[in-house]
Order: C-alpha cells, then structure tokens, then sequence
C-alpha cells in the first residue's frame, strides 16, 4: 500500500500537467488551484494568481505586458465551473474555485473585487447559484452547500460595490475605532448591509457526508473562510450598534425608531449565527475557543433607548398639534380673504 501513493501522486501530478499545456502561467495556476479533487486550493497558486493582479491586472483585466490579450479572470473562473466546457463538472471543482475566489477576495489586491463587481457576478456567479452535480447522493448534497456558498459571495460583492469595501478587511485588532469616524448617517447606511451579509454566512450549512460521517474537507475549508468572515462582520455589527446606542440622545425620533427595530433584528440574527457557530464546533470544523461573545449587548440599552423614543413622542405630539392649528388658521385666513 505504502508504493501505491507516490504511484497516486505522480499520476495526479502528470494529469495537472497535462491539463495546463498551452495555458499561460496564470490560466494554469487558475486550473491547478480548483483542479479535481480533494486537495484545497494550493497556496502556491493562490500566489501566482494574487502577484498576476498585483503586478500585471490593469483596470480592464488583461496582462499590459502581452501582445495578445488573453482571458479575465473572471473568464478564466467561469470557463472552471462551466458545465459547457466540462459536461461532468464535479462539485470538488466548483467548490475549490468558489473558494479560491473567496481567499482572493480576503488577500488579493481590490482590483480583483473590482472586477467581479464590474462582471463576475453575472459570468460565474449566475453559474454556481444554479450549479447541481447529481453523481451521488453526496454530490447532490455538497452541490446544496456550493448553492449557498455561492449566493453568499455573490451578496459579499454586493455589499462592496455599495460601501466601495468589506469591513471584514478594513476591521481587525489595530483598527477597531474604524466606526468611530462614521457619522449617524453613514451607520445607518452600513448596518442592514453587514446584518443582511452575516445572514447569508448563517444560510450556508455544511453536511457530514453519508460514506465517512465527516464533513468533507474541501466543505470544512470553506466553512473556516466563512469563519473568518463571520467574526470580522460580526465584530462590525455589536461596534456599530454600540456606537448608535451610546449616543442615542443625539438621534431624532425617527433614526431613534431605526436604531430601535434594528436592534430588535439583531438579537435574532445573534441567535442565529450562534446556532450556526455551535454547529461548525460540534461537527469539528473549528475550535470552541474562537467562539465569540454573544452577549456583548445588552437588552438594557433597548429600555433605555424605548424610554428616549417615548419621551420624544410626547414632545412630538404637541409639536404636530401646533402645526395642525397653525395650518387650519391659515386656511381660515384664506377663505376670509377669499370672500
């Protein structure tokens, strides 16, 4: 058994090889990094395609220093999970490319996010969201996963395009006063995109596959980017509301009302995303000791924020009879003077 797995290697290694003749140094590392099978993508390739964008990616996608243009990388993703080009695409192939678009995401230059907003939502992603490999019934239910996982980087790039970043990289242990130079305004603006993205993470639920009673670990690979994700959006949520609670006196009663009925959504997405994480530890995709604190807010600050709101309430109602009288008076003139 011990002289079967260099013999297995060597094999696998000859069929990459064979797979990438002709292709440029960055369409090969795209192939090698999603290649079929249960490796997770190569860092060394992830590498490759990084310093491609790093180095040679200008504004249109395409090598500035070649005489021939060759494809995006959005292209080169698409042609990857394309059941045109591959009519028994695995699900291994889709999920490694998934994944390899995420790491980019976390790691890579903007310019690569910039280009996924600009077509790769519509190229790829319109893709993996419909994607089904029905080989087995574990295929069927990993390509569930795929589904998912795909719908939430899809909802990643959306959130991008309307903030022009991700806080998961703009918010880390030296940056945490990153929502202090917000105004009330600009919070409003950023919480439901960051409550409805860490929603979506929840969406995406792994499975112990039925032959080994494990997850898979390309399934478990994605899970800790997703992880990874979660914590930093998650961190960005309690900051954010913690910012408007802490200075709710200085809220009319309308952004009052907001911060009120988005703290209530709150509480059920944390409830949420705590059954998701305990889920991820029980099924040992990562440690109970990365668990985060699901009781930084307390329900207190709703008390105190209901009271505020019916204080100016009461003050409200007055205010609107006035105007109401002010405008009867008017018209009472106007008739008047109309006779």
């Amino acid at each position: 058994k011990k002289s079967q797995v260099p013999t297995v290697r060597a094999m696998s290694s000859v069929k990459r090889t064979w797979a990438t003749v002709g292709l440029t140094t960055v369409e090969a590392a795209v192939v090698k990094a999603t290649f079929d099978d249960d490796d997770k993508p190569k860092p060394k390739h992830v590498k490759t395609i990084s310093e491609y964008v790093a180095l040679e990616l200008a504004g249109s996608g395409y090598d500035i220093g070649s005489q021939h243009k060759q494809p995006t990388l959005v292209e080169m993703f698409r042609k990857r999970i394309n059941s045109y080009h591959n009519a028994s695409l695995s699900w291994r192939v889709v999920i490694k490319s998934l994944s390899c678009i995420h790491i980019l995401f976390r790691e890579c230059g903007t310019a690569f996010i910039d280009e996924f907003a600009e077509s790769g939502q519509h190229r790829v992603f319109t893709l993996s969201h419909a994607f089904v490999d029905n080989t087995t019934s574990n295929s069927i239910v990993h390509s569930t996963f795929v589904r998912k996982y795909s719908r939430y980087l899809h909802e990643k790039v959306e959130v991008y395009k309307k903030l022009s970043y991700n806080v998961e990289r703009r918010l880390d242990q030296h940056n945490k006063d990153f929502f202090k130079q917000f105004d009330v305004a600009s919070l409003v603006n950023i919480l439901p995109l960051i409550m409805a993205q860490l929603q979506c993470v929840t969406e995406v639920e792994p499975q112990v596959n039925g032959a080994t009673f494990m997850v898979h670990k390309l399934v478990q690979h994605a899970m800790l980017l997703l992880i990874k994700d979660s914590l930093r959006i998650y961190s960005s949520i309690q900051l954010i509301l913690w910012e408007l609670l802490c200075s709710f006196q200085r809220l009319n009663l309308e952004q009052a009302q907001w911060v009120r009925d988005r703290y209530r959504k709150y509480f059920a997405l944390n409830e949420r995303f705590q059954t998701w994480f305990a889920k991820a530890i029980k099924l040992g995709i990562v440690n109970h000791e990365y668990s985060p604190n699901f009781n930084t807010l307390p329900k207190s600050l709703a008390t105190k924020l209901e009271k505020y709101i019916s204080d100016q309430e009461q003050v409200a109602i007055p205010d609107k009879k006035k105007k109401k009288k002010k405008k009867v008076d008017r018209e009472k003139i106007q008739i008047r003077t109309c006779k």
